[in-house]
């Protein structure tokens, strides 16, 4: 359960800088709109799925993906910044894979 803390925790500050570096990281307009959206979509996810519903992280597993496949389609700010997105992308998918522990489901409760 810890470990799933400290992950929701890692993507909220993962996709906050990722946030921040859309517009300090030279970028194409395209690139910093698309990691600008991600960036507030992790944060936002990884908060609600830290004190909400527990299987949201997985909307961040799909946001990485986006972010590796958009480092590829969209055009690049400079190679820093490629590689920069590629790694940040990485770290999130794999903190969003970590999961999060038992989740109540509902039903009857046991007798």
């Amino acid at each position: 359960m810890a470990t799933a803390r400290f992950a929701r925790a890692g993507n909220a500050v993962l996709g906050a800088w990722l946030f921040v570096s859309a517009f300090v990281l030279p970028r194409s307009i395209e690139g910093a709109t698309s990691a600008g959206l991600v960036g507030s979509v992790v944060l936002s996810v990884a908060i609600a799925a830290f004190y909400t519903h527990p299987r949201l992280h997985y909307v961040n597993a799909a946001a990485a993906l986006w972010m590796l496949v958009s480092t590829r389609l969209l055009p690049p700010g400079s190679r820093g910044t490629l590689i920069h997105d590629a790694v940040l992308a990485a770290l999130i998918l794999g903190l969003a894979l970590i999961p999060s522990g038992r989740v109540r489901v509902a039903g009857p409760a046991p007798v």
